[in-house]
């Protein structure tokens, strides 16, 4: 899958101003089919790679992100203000 796919690491800022870094695998046709990947508590998303990799998900979005304070995103680890913020 990786290998035909558009792979892209991005950033998105929340509207508490939390940056959270995120991976993306697009693949080579359109799709409407998505997968989103998530960690382990203590990890970030560049552990999923190999998992990501063994899956073979031909035709899907797939999307990895790090947590709040994790990997490569800005934080304390885990930490919110409230978790209406989280759902935001």
């Amino acid at each position: 899958m990786l290998a035909e796919a558009v792979a892209s690491e991005e950033t998105l800022t929340l509207a508490d101003g939390a940056e959270i870094f995120y991976r993306a695998w697009h693949p080579p046709a359109a799709s409407d089919r998505a997968l989103l990947v998530f960690h382990r508590g203590h990890e970030h998303s560049g552990r999923m790679l190999e998992l990501i990799e063994k899956l073979d998900l031909d035709g899907l979005h797939v999307f990895a992100w790090d947590a709040r304070g994790h990997g490569r995103s800005s934080g304390a680890r885990g930490f919110a203000e409230s978790a209406g913020v989280l759902v935001r």
